[in-house]
């Protein structure tokens, strides 16, 4: 979601962005490299590559 696109972009770099900046044509749906862009005013709008990887199996808690 551009929840998590502007989370990561503010925990790798320290910058903080509205989500509702983020321009998502669809969802994502399938991991892999996937450009969106942000739309940081009318007149300019930055491509942003991101991959989607799997996400890490969580520990059960009966264990």
């Amino acid at each position: 979601t551009s929840q998590d696109i502007v989370q990561e972009i503010k925990k790798k770099f320290n910058i903080e962005i509205d989500h509702r900046k983020v321009d998502l044509e669809e969802p994502i749906r399938v991991i892999g490299v996937k450009e969106v862009f942000l739309k940081l005013h009318p007149e300019v709008e930055v491509p942003l590559r991101i991959e989607v990887k799997k996400a890490k199996a969580r520990k059960s808690s009966k264990e």
